[in-house]
């Protein structure tokens, strides 16, 4: 009884009191870890990896992304999470870059030196990486579309809701539509969504506003998209959840910009595309002047660079045309190095000839006095 009498007062001062009894340490404990001033029982790494990169990592997505911190809370990270173990490790990589913006758009390859401009290869506008979805170059509206109707597809196959069916497909081409010239991650604002259902559609698509409808394509859900298909799975007596709805869904959503990334990098690597051409041009312009000014110049182990005709450079690709303006470029280099080290060489020899003659008419001396 005394021993219950003890309990009970400990656990009352632990509840009712704002200070907190640690747990003590033993004597043969070689380290131990503390939160805010607790002792933990076990070594979780989720918790301790939350604790120490939460706040860091909340900071940086509200930067950029333009979210507010109570709006992350509102995202459906545990579905985006699962659905992300379920992608290849190239697709996952792929996405992450994508998400923080460090792939291989025009902007980045700018920063890296890669090229001297970051226009997108389709459009020929400021290309970040939300700009892969956004772009409304040749050929992209069908691409978007097309993948649009896979998710729709996916959608009807995993008993969606009616309504969050069309709302979803609907909202994410009116998105499309309201960000043409749009070169910013600033959002739209959308037309009202006005249908109601039993459901929650409606606020679903309102929390979806707040987050924005690009975050959607990178996978960030509200958590009122799974509590409104569960309801509807709840009336059609289905054993499926809204949270394993949710994790399908998002797996799709990553492929509308996935295949709008195959379509971009299709266009930059395998087209002719209007920034293409202009480096094309550009190319042949500078051939055409380097040609005209010939081999005269040139030392003699540079001039077999021009025993091709102009017509027959012009027929080879970009690269062979821009390696050979590369290539006549450093022998002219070469050449104006031979020049200036010409009149250093010619200075020396005339010195070395006069005291050639100098030992020579020494010794002629010597031979006629003896």
């Amino acid at each position: 009884m005394e021993c219950d009498r003890l309990a009970k007062a400990y656990w009352n001062s632990c509840t009712t009191s704002d200070s907190w009894i640690p747990n003590r340490g033993f004597a043969d404990e070689g380290w131990s870890v503390w939160i805010d001033g607790k002792k933990l029982t076990r070594i979780d790494k989720h918790a301790l990896y939350d604790h120490v990169f939460s706040r860091r990592t909340k900071a940086y997505w509200s930067k950029k992304n333009n979210l507010m911190p109570e709006l992350i809370t509102t995202m459906n990270w545990d579905a985006c999470q699962h659905a992300l173990k379920q992608l290849p490790f190239g697709k996952r990589r792929w996405l992450l870059k994508h998400a923080t913006g460090f792939c291989g758009v025009g902007k980045m390859e700018k920063i890296q030196g890669n090229q001297d401009h970051a226009k997108c290869p389709r459009c020929g506008q400021f290309e970040d990486a939300s700009h892969i979805a956004r772009c409304r170059g040749d050929g992209t509206d069908v691409v978007f579309e097309v993948a649009v109707q896979k998710v729709e597809l996916k959608m009807g196959k995993s008993f969606t809701a009616p309504a969050i069916l069309s709302a979803l497909g609907t909202c994410i081409c009116q998105w499309r539509k309201h960000s043409k010239g749009q070169t910013t991650d600033q959002e739209t604002r959308l037309p009202r969504y006005r249908r109601h259902d039993e459901w929650g559609t409606q606020a679903a698509v309102a929390a979806q506003d707040k987050i924005s409808w690009y975050n959607l394509l990178l996978g960030r859900m509200s958590h009122k998209w799974s509590d409104a298909q569960q309801k509807y799975l709840e009336s059609l007596g289905k054993r499926t959840t809204g949270r394993r709805w949710t994790i399908a869904i998002i797996s799709k959503l990553w492929d509308i910009t996935w295949d709008m990334w195959q379509h971009r990098n299709h266009i930059k690597h395998n087209t002719l595309h209007p920034q293409k051409n202009l480096v094309m041009d550009s190319i042949a312009i500078r051939v055409n002047d380097l040609y005209k000014q010939g081999s005269a110049r040139l030392l003699l182990r540079d001039k077999p660079l021009f025993q091709k005709s102009l017509e027959t450079l012009k027929t080879g690709t970009y690269i062979e045309q821009e390696q050979w303006i590369t290539s006549v470029l450093l022998a002219n280099h070469r050449a104006e190095a031979a020049k200036t080290k010409r009149p250093a060489s010619m200075s020396t020899e005339p010195s070395l000839m006069e005291s050639w003659l100098g030992i020579i008419h020494e010794t002629e001396e010597v031979t006629t006095a003896n």
